[in-house]
């Protein structure tokens, strides 16, 4: 087909049975050779995603790949990625490393709680532990459960 141009657009993310999750995509594709000729359609990627109770790392299974096109080359653009092999490179691609992101809440939670004085009180916390759970596909996105796990200290200290 040599060389080919795409635009992406309109991605909706979604929940579905089984765990698993939906990805819609708008697609309008040319041939470099071909400008004026433009392939539309949708593609839907569905997959598993996967995580261990206390990592960060997310990745997907089962990835299945969807879609409808106007055009006969459009549709097998879409057969091309339903093939297996495919498939592994889009599960590849799609995975995520939130360690990052979960360093940066787990450093905000505990300045956020470091020392608070409600009243009389002054309250000091330190967290602990940090940990997450497993991944689910929930609403229109993902879930991943939080816990934390620390210390508070009360000391009454009124105002003079």
């Amino acid at each position: 087909m040599g060389e080919v141009r795409a635009e992406f657009s309109a991605v909706e993310v979604y929940a579905t049975e089984g765990q698993r999750i939906a990805v819609g995509i708008d697609l309008a594709a040319r041939q470099a050779s071909a400008p004026k000729k433009v392939t539309r359609g949708k593609v839907w990627l569905t997959a598993t995603p996967v995580t261990q109770a206390g990592s960060a790392q997310v990745k997907f299974a089962n990835v299945e790949v969807r879609g409808k096109t106007d055009t006969f080359g459009g549709t097998m653009l879409v057969r091309v990625a339903q093939q297996f092999s495919f498939s592994d490179t889009i599960a590849d691609a799609l995975a995520q490393n939130f360690a990052g992101d979960l360093d940066e809440l787990e450093g905000k939670i505990g300045r956020a709680l470091a020392e608070k004085r409600h009243g009389a009180l002054l309250i000091r916390t330190k967290i602990d532990r940090f940990e997450t759970g497993t991944i689910t596909a929930y609403g229109q996105g993902l879930y991943m459960p939080v816990r934390a796990t620390g210390r508070a200290n009360l000391r009454y200290l009124p105002r003079r």
